[in-house]
């Protein structure tokens, strides 16, 4: 392997995952020179590792002051979120002495896990904290940050703080399925938003931070966005007990602020849709008929609809869908049974009937359409599936 050239031996040792590579260095010389070379670490991949094993893959790195282009991290993961913690609970109207209950870090407020951490003198954090500053401050080519499936506690970093200080090159920024939210307020979004003026990839699952006014600037602030995800919370309010209506969703996103936006974003060529309350059959009838056929998104092809808590789409929705969007080529749609049942009270086998004329309907269509109708329940269906039972 010394025979080869210092290129392609840097391209081998790109293969070779943290911490592995460590031992890779001490092979000879040569294996040392490459593995300690800037120029193989403009592309960060790091996969797999405990908080304490990413804390020293990142002072590594950082230690060779590479210019960064991108960093993703997936699958890592931190056992400090797991570990139990006595949480005090005052009963002084009985005069008797706080009760004493024990949780998972997980399962406490941001203050609070901070403060357990240091009550229990964890430094790791700060580490992190740290060593990914230090990174993304000295990467002045830093364009794409992927976080995906990261079971970390990244509220307790600054990395938003330091995108917004020095992420105006930043074009992708892609964040699912992780522990907390980093972008937890309109605000915050709001200041990324300004902060990042050639971002063309936001696939970021912030839903408390989607509203109207931050939706609003995004043709203004964003104007070159091609993919994107909006994921909106939605207000489930109780409903008396012994009530037989179903109860309504309410959102922070209205629906002729959400169709605005499309209109004016000509670029978008990839959509994700996740729980949005403004995509309903009357909310697509009513687009349909105030915007011309082909002039909302005309550069969009690839459209994903994911319904589980607000109120699914029926045949007719989809086809008021495709006249507002006609050059769709893929339409993907991913719900189950429990969100008609949440949402609309109907049987299994109405809704199964349903979902058979819809697929008979498009199956000569030259769209691809892929319903996904069996989707695993999700946590916020059971737990709006208790509240309808508590209160019938």
């Amino acid at each position: 392997m010394d025979r080869l050239s210092l290129d392609v031996l840097q391209q081998v040792i790109s293969y070779i995952p943290f911490p592995t590579r460590w031992q890779a260095a001490m092979v000879s010389r040569l294996w040392y020179q490459a593995c300690h070379d800037p120029y193989l670490y403009q592309h960060i991949h790091l996969e797999n590792l405990e908080l304490a094993d990413l804390v020293h893959v990142l002072q590594w790195i950082q230690r060779l002051q590479p210019n960064i282009r991108s960093l993703s991290m997936r699958h890592c993961y931190s056992s400090l979120l797991q570990r139990c913690v006595p949480v005090r609970y005052s009963d002084d109207y009985q005069n008797q002495s706080p009760s004493v209950l024990h949780t998972q870090i997980r399962a406490l407020a941001a203050p609070q896990r901070e403060a357990q951490y240091q009550a229990l003198n964890i430094d790791l954090y700060h580490q992190l904290n740290q060593h990914l500053l230090q990174l993304v401050n000295m990467s002045s080519r830093l364009t794409s940050i992927a976080i995906e499936h990261c079971n970390i506690d990244w509220a307790m970093t600054a990395l938003i703080p330091s995108l917004i200080n020095h992420g105006a090159n930043l074009k992708t920024w892609i964040y699912h399925s992780n522990f907390g939210d980093l972008l937890p307020t309109a605000d915050a979004l709001q200041a990324f938003m300004t902060a990042t003026p050639n971002m063309t990839c936001f696939l970021g699952h912030h839903p408390d931070a989607i509203n109207d006014h931050s939706v609003s600037l995004m043709p203004r602030l964003w104007p070159l966005l091609q993919s994107m995800q909006l994921a909106c919370t939605n207000t489930l309010p109780f409903s008396s007990k012994g009530s037989s209506s179903m109860p309504v969703a309410t959102s922070p996103l209205s629906s002729h602020v959400f169709y605005q936006w499309l209109a004016a974003s000509p670029r978008l060529q990839s959509l994700e849709l996740v729980d949005l309350h403004c995509l309903s059959d009357q909310d697509l009838q009513s687009a349909a008929l105030a915007f011309p056929m082909a002039t909302v998104a005309t550069s969009l092809r690839h459209l994903r609809i994911a319904k589980f808590v607000t109120e699914p789409l029926s045949n007719a929705g989809i086809n008021h869908l495709l006249q507002l969007l006609p050059r769709l080529r893929t339409l993907a749609y991913d719900t189950n049974i429990d969100c008609f049942r949440i949402t609309t009270g109907l049987p299994p086998q109405q809704v199964a009937h349903l979902w058979s004329s819809l697929a008979k309907q498009h199956a000569a269509s030259p769209l691809d359409l892929r319903m996904n109708w069996h989707q695993p329940v999700t946590m916020e269906q059971t737990l709006l599936s208790c509240q309808l039972m508590a209160t019938q």
